[in-house]
């Protein structure tokens, strides 16, 4: 009945869902030495990291404490249906089609352009994961320059989180996954 007394206005869903989960999974928040503290400012900034689960975005959710949007390829919708449409709404994930642009990266852009300033788009900040893909490996794979060539063209900045242990979390590739309690 909390929410209801705050008002619908106040209530971002997705964060309640990052944080829950995260506790649920027992995640923690770890500072390593000699790192800065994540982006808070007005200005907008896109926050680069490594993917190695679908447990990715909920902990970044977690990381960022909310501020930020995020990329999906529209595949995604598959394997988490409910979240994923609620999201759509919100236009807190911008969803698109992997593959086929080639060089032209223009169109993409341009949506990534539409997204960042269409009016229900409260969370100002942008996390992609520049890999690509999600991999297990204990390095991180080539990037992909797009999105670094994005942030470059309209001065965003850039902040790198690398996650440790996420796949430790949820691995979808071993169905495994792990409640914090070891």
């Amino acid at each position: 009945m909390e929410f209801i007394a705050h008002g619908w206005s106040n209530i971002d869903d997705q964060v309640l869902w990052a944080e829950v989960s995260s506790t649920w999974l027992g995640v923690k928040r770890k500072k390593l030495p000699g790192s800065k503290e994540v982006y808070k400012g007005s200005r907008r900034c896109m926050f680069t990291s490594n993917h190695t689960s679908m447990a990715d975005i909920f902990i970044m959710d977690f990381i960022c404490e909310g501020r930020c949007s995020y990329l999906a390829r529209y595949g995604v919708i598959i394997f988490c249906p409910l979240p994923m449409i609620v999201t759509w709404f919100m236009n807190s994930i911008w969803f698109f089609k992997r593959g086929g642009r080639g060089d032209n990266l223009e169109p993409f852009f341009k949506m990534l352009d539409r997204n960042f300033n269409y009016f229900i788009t409260a969370r100002y900040h942008l996390v992609c994961f520049p890999e690509g893909h999600r991999s297990v490996k204990p390095y991180m794979l080539p990037l992909k320059e797009g999105m670094i060539r994005y942030a470059y063209e309209r001065k965003i900045l850039i902040q790198p989180i690398t996650m440790v242990g996420v796949d430790n979390v949820m691995n979808e590739f071993t169905l495994r996954r792990s409640w914090g309690d070891k």
